[in-house]
């Protein structure tokens, strides 16, 4: 069991594997990290030490965040493709209106597998490799992904419907991205991804027929100084001055997990 110094309120901050799962329920349902403080028993200054202290709970709040955002984007989802279609009125502040009319939406298309994988050579990973299906990295069997630091590149055709419905936006969901990501399609940067919702919008970039994805993804230290505090100093690839991350230090998720969708938003001029 682990302990840090007590708060500036008094109380202690005793910290334990369970207020992680605690604090992503609590973030889920739509609470802020402070908000999260009162009902796990702590100061709110508390939480933020325990980020730098336990990357477990560092996680814990990443993957809270990611949930609470997941929640909403599908509720208001749901929301719109259970009953926004149809014809409205929009009444404005100065008593104008103007005819709205919501049409139903193309449902979304994923982009499964395989999907290749290229590591930046020298950090102990194969320099390519394909993965049938998307998945955390620290859940692969190579122990050099599974300890992986630093940018991967995944690519993949998809193919777009001819002729492109009209008036909708191609949107490109990423799902879970672990930590950031930056998109390419077809040879052209879009833009850098580096909190949820990990989407973007790619119509300018898409053409009908075949198209190349390819999504940079980079994410923290923590799993390659995990795995090289395992081995022998002269075998490290990298070094820190205090030993924060140890070779029992948990590993953070890592890498692009989607699932990745392409989904269409339809586009209304107010005239």
């Amino acid at each position: 069991m682990k302990t840090s110094p007590k708060h500036p309120g008094g109380r202690p901050s005793l910290y334990r594997a369970e207020f992680g799962e605690r604090v992503i329920e609590l973030m889920a349902e739509g609470r802020s990290l402070d908000g999260c403080a009162s009902l796990v028993g702590v100061h709110p200054d508390t939480l933020y030490e325990w980020q730098t202290r336990h990357p477990e709970f560092s996680g814990a709040v990443r993957a809270g965040r990611a949930a609470a955002t997941a929640f909403w984007e599908n509720r208001l989802l749901d929301i719109a493709q259970g009953g926004a279609v149809g014809d409205y009125e929009l009444k404005f502040a100065d008593g104008q209106t103007r005819p709205l009319k919501i049409t139903a939406e193309a449902p979304p298309v994923e982009i499964s597998g395989p999907w290749e994988v290229s590591f930046a050579p020298g950090r102990g990973a194969p320099e390519k490799v394909t993965f049938d299906q998307l998945t955390d990295w620290t859940k692969r069997p190579e122990d050099g992904i599974k300890h992986f630091s630093g940018k991967a590149t995944y690519r993949r055709i998809f193919d777009v419907p001819a002729p492109h419905q009209a008036g909708a936006a191609m949107i490109l969901d990423l799902g879970q991205v672990n930590d950031i990501a930056l998109v390419r399609v077809n040879g052209k940067e879009l833009a850098t991804l580096w909190m949820p919702p990990y989407r973007l919008d790619i119509t300018a970039a898409v053409r009908p027929g075949a198209n190349m994805l390819e999504v940079d993804v980079v994410n923290t230290w923590n799993n390659r100084l995990a795995g090289d505090a395992a081995l022998p100093v002269e075998q490290r690839s990298t070094s820190i001055t205090a030993p924060t991350v140890t070779k029992d230090s948990p590993l953070t998720p890592a890498g692009l997990v989607g699932p990745v969708y392409l989904r269409y938003a339809n586009t209304t001029k107010l005239k």
